[in-house]
């Protein structure tokens, strides 16, 4: 059977991989050889576009608003490209105290002031970065929107701790 697979234009292999070389015909291809000369090698990973630096520069470029969200507060922060910290907003300098600053309404007026400062420092486009899991993430979201932003890409930085640190030992009483 192998010499038939041999004269056919098939390739003894441990590990083969099927791939469609011309007019329905299918050959196995291996990493290391092809058995017949007249056929071009085929690759064994079909070819993707490649992603080069050149692809993330829009991202890079943009500044970056910082949305950190707790049960309690949130708090939006505007950056340029560089890092630089232009101005913030927090839900207590908007406005709201005690309980009411942890809402997601609050973090969609925080949202609207955070997107007019941007507008008057000049920025129009922008990255979020999001970091915490509470109601202001939604909100905060839909008020750089409604304030006039476009946000060109949203990235979730928030910290998952993978088992934690070991608890205290257990109280004897």
């Amino acid at each position: 059977m192998a010499n038939h697979l041999l004269t056919q234009g098939w390739i003894r292999s441990s590990v083969c991989l099927l791939l469609r070389a011309r007019q329905m015909t299918w050959r196995c291809v291996s990493t290391c050889q092809i058995v017949r000369a007249d056929v071009k090698r085929q690759p064994i990973i079909p070819s993707f576009p490649r992603l080069t630096p050149t692809h993330f520069k829009q991202l890079e470029e943009l500044p970056i608003i910082h949305v950190h969200t707790t049960s309690n507060n949130t708090i939006c922060t505007l950056c340029d490209v560089k890092g630089k910290v232009l101005s913030w907003t927090s839900s207590g300098t908007v406005g709201f105290k005690k309980a009411r600053r942890g809402t997601a309404f609050s973090a969609q007026v925080v949202g609207i002031a955070t997107a007019k400062k941007a507008l008057a420092h000049g920025i129009n486009k922008v990255n979020v970065r999001i970091k915490g899991f509470s109601l202001g993430r939604t909100g905060a979201l839909q008020g750089l929107s409604k304030g006039g932003l476009q946000v060109s890409a949203i990235t979730d930085s928030t910290p998952i701790s993978w088992g934690g640190c070991r608890p205290r030992k257990v109280r004897r009483v």
